[in-house]
């Protein structure tokens, strides 16, 4: 019972720090069970893509208006997450963009709460790739999609606690910077290994894009700033999740659906 006591607690502690979503039980903190609660993301993910496709249900029926209904979609998870991930974003493209290769700069720029050209040019391209993306896959698979999308992105971004080291000492997402093990890993992908079950056999080739983007940060990472930062996964996530639809709309395109 212990054992169940502590991972629903840690299911809990993920909730409260992806979304602003209330809980009836508020989960007892501390750093240790905080850091075990990333194993936990990709299935808080589904909780999110799920309320995103609520929405875009809910819009579609109304006016039957599939862009419209993404942008609601969109939005919603946003308001959710409290912009979480975007915002690490912005700060990575601001700071990566500002810095100039310097990794003290760097750290220092995507600390400043404000937001620059870089940031703002970065997440309206980024955004609008997601609006355009998710418009053209076929709303008979849409649901399955948005769930992958959001489940996918945060296993990859979780990957780095796994495979990287911390970059900087101090930062939001300092309490998650302690390494998960490769058993927590494996666990944190079992509701992706059920999702891919209802998926075409095709959308397998998510998984490539994602240790494309994977592997390509981490060398930025290792090159400059010698370890990942809070706003550099968020910009991990947003990022796969981004190549995510990309792939699967590839796929569709060119009739690889089964």
């Amino acid at each position: 019972m212990k054992f169940l006591a502590r991972e629903f607690n840690e299911f809990l502690l993920a909730i409260q720090f992806l979304t602003i979503l209330p809980t009836v039980i508020t989960p007892d903190y501390s750093t240790e069970e905080l850091n075990k609660s990333g194993k936990y993301f990709p299935l808080v993910g589904i909780i999110i893509g799920t309320i995103g496709f609520l929405a875009f249900q809910f819009i579609n029926i109304i006016f039957e208006f599939k862009l419209l209904a993404i942008l609601v979609s969109m939005i919603t998870t946003i308001l959710v997450t409290g912009a979480f991930h975007e915002d690490g974003f912005t700060d990575f493209c601001d700071g990566y963009g500002g810095g100039f290769g310097d990794k003290e700069k760097i750290i220092s720029i995507m600390r400043d709460s404000r937001i620059g050209a870089f940031g703002t040019i970065g997440i309206f391209l980024l955004l609008s790739l997601k609006l355009i993306l998710l418009e053209r896959v076929e709303t008979s698979l849409l649901f399955l999609v948005i769930l992958l999308g959001h489940s996918l992105s945060r296993f990859n971004a979780i990957a780095f606690l796994v495979t990287d080291i911390y970059a900087s000492t101090t930062g939001k997402s300092k309490p998650m910077a302690n390494q998960l093990t490769f058993i927590e890993l494996i666990f944190a992908s079992l509701p992706i290994l059920v999702l891919f079950y209802f998926l075409p056999k095709s959308f397998i080739l998510t998984l490539v894009a994602i240790v494309i983007v994977h592997l390509v940060f981490r060398f930025h990472y290792f090159k400059i700033t010698k370890g990942f930062t809070g706003d550099g996964l968020g910009a991990v996530q947003q990022v796969s999740e981004v190549m995510i639809y990309f792939t699967v709309l590839g796929v569709s395109k060119w009739k690889f659906i089964y």
